[in-house]
């Protein structure tokens, strides 16, 4: 037996959902498992993208905000020596 799978498998056999029927062997509850994991990944991401589109649609983004992140796609961005030498500040 793998380690820890005991306690699982009493918990699934002796759960009050009775998720299985009757005795199953190790590697069919590892299985279920596997099973029930990817059905509950896929469900978070299907939530979380539902609660992205609302989120954009509660909360727009600013006119004003696009416009500068457009400003600043045409300007570029600098780093270091020219950020110091353009904004006259020492990192």
């Amino acid at each position: 037996m793998i380690s820890g799978l005991p306690s699982i498998h009493n918990y699934y056999k002796s759960s009050k959902h009775k998720i299985f029927k009757g005795n199953m062997t190790e590697t069919e509850l590892l299985k279920k498992i596997s099973d029930d994991l990817d059905f509950l990944k896929n469900k978070i991401l299907e939530i979380e993208e539902s609660l992205e589109i609302i989120d954009t649609e509660l909360h727009p983004v600013k006119e004003e905000y696009l416009e500068r992140l457009n400003q600043i796609k045409k300007e570029g961005t600098i780093f270091g020596i020219e950020f110091e030498k353009k904004l006259v500040v020492k990192l």
